[in-house]
């Protein structure tokens, strides 16, 4: 898997790019969070990160460790990249999976898989309202 910060280094997004952030609620908590940005004046980007809930000190971001072990951590600079992308101006957009190696996206139930749905249409309503063309 691709952490989050290895993710902005291995795309060359510079250090200084600006995030909104971007909250996919669902029983109550957060399940996703939808980093996005500016690639250039026509393109939005995205980085959504799985999360697990939050304690007193925040939320808990997915990692996986060496041993295949799924672990909460606040720091979503080393938290697992869940999937990756953009939308440009006329509506087109691309999409990486980031454990597409491992052939399987594990989802607790349907409507955790209807959340994928949920960050799409958040990706093209953000694109929407900072592009305003599509």
């Amino acid at each position: 898997m691709t952490t989050f910060a290895e993710f902005m280094k291995k795309d060359d997004i510079p250090e200084n790019t600006k995030f909104i952030t971007h909250n996919i609620d669902s029983n109550g908590y957060t399940k996703f969070v939808i980093f996005s940005y500016n690639i250039n004046v026509a393109v939005q980007g995205f980085i959504v990160l799985r999360t697990w809930g939050e304690d007193s000190k925040g939320l808990l971001y997915e990692y996986e460790d060496e041993d295949g072990a799924i672990l909460g951590l606040h720091d979503h600079n080393k938290s697992d990249v869940f999937m990756q992308g953009a939308v440009k101006w006329d509506g087109c957009s691309n999409w990486t999976f980031e454990n597409q190696e491992n052939c399987a996206i594990h989802f607790c139930g349907e409507e955790e898989a209807a959340l994928l749905g949920t960050i799409m249409r958040a990706a093209y309503n953000i694109t929407r309202d900072i592009i305003r063309t599509i």
